[in-house]
C-alpha cells in the first residue's frame, strides 16, 4: 500500500486578485512526496483515529523532495489547517488560505503539512508564487489511496 499511496498524492496552488470573488485560477500542481512519518499518519486517518494534519508551512527552498526529510529547507510561514474534507472514503483533502497579509515579499516553492512539529509531506511549487499583498492563495493537499494492484 505504500507504493500506491506514493503515486497518487499531490498539492496544488491556486491563486487570486485579492479581495476580488474571481474564480481561483490553478498556477502549480505537483506530486507530493510523502515522508516516512507521513505513511503512518495518513495510515490513521484511513482508520478512522481521531488523528490529522494541522499546520501547513511554505518556504523558499528548491531541493528535491524526498522521503527522509524533517523540515523545510528554508521556511518562511506557518498557519493552521483552514479546512479538512474527506469527500470519499479514499480521498482526504487538507487546506489552507494565504490572506494578502501572508507570506508577501516571498517566492514560495516549497509547501509542506505538518502534524505539529512532524513534516509528513512536502511538494515543489512549480512555478513558484511571488507572493504579493496584491494575491491570495489557496494551497491544498489531497491524498488519494489508491486500490491494492
Amino acid at each position: 500500500m505504500k507504493a500506491d499511496i506514493r503515486q497518487r498524492i499531490n498539492v496544488q496552488v491556486h491563486v487570486r486578485a485579492a479581495g476580488s470573488d474571481d474564480d481561483w485560477v490553478l498556477v502549480s500542481e505537483e506530486h507530493n512526496r510523502l515522508t516516512t512519518l507521513g505513511i503512518e499518519a495518513l495510515t490513521r486517518i484511513w482508520s478512522g483515529a481521531q488523528f490529522r494534519p494541522n499546520q501547513v508551512r511554505l518556504g523558499t527552498g528548491t531541493s528535491t523532495p524526498a522521503p527522509s526529510q524533517t523540515a523545510l529547507d528554508t521556511e518562511v510561514y506557518a498557519g493552521s489547517i483552514d479546512r479538512y474534507t474527506h469527500p470519499a472514503n479514499d480521498t482526504v483533502v487538507f487546506s489552507t488560505l494565504l490572506t494578502i497579509a501572508d507570506g508577501n515579499g516571498n517566492t514560495l516553492a516549497e509547501a509542506a503539512l505538518y502534524v505539529d512539529e512532524t513534516m509528513i509531506s512536502r511538494a515543489a511549487i512549480n512555478p513558484p508564487i511571488v507572493k504579493t499583498a496584491s494575491i491570495e492563495a489557496k494551497i491544498q493537499f489531497k491524498y488519494t489511496l489508491a486500490e491494492e494492484l
